[in-house]
């Protein structure tokens, strides 16, 4: 999950590391990725090519987690 957001956002690796379930929105456009603490400004980023993982991903976390996502790195395999 950690390469995929990366690749596709732009965003630096501390930064998606940095990220809680609230940085994250669901749309019927795909998701939007709040990054708060950067080195330049607060900024949101588009997900689309790799919405569906990300979703997967959150459902698959704990309801009540509201940690940091240092374990970003495990990747949920898509069904096909």
């Amino acid at each position: 999950m950690l390469v995929a957001l990366v690749y596709e956002t732009g965003a630096r690796v501390g930064e998606i590391l940095r990220l809680r379930g609230g940085d994250v929105a669901m749309d019927e456009r795909g998701a939007r990725i709040t990054i708060r603490r950067s080195k330049s400004q607060a900024r949101v980023l588009r997900v689309v090519m790799y919405a569906l993982l990300l979703a997967q991903y959150l459902e698959l976390r704990s309801p009540g987690q509201t940690t940091r996502c240092s374990h970003a790195s495990t990747t949920p395999t898509l069904s096909t």
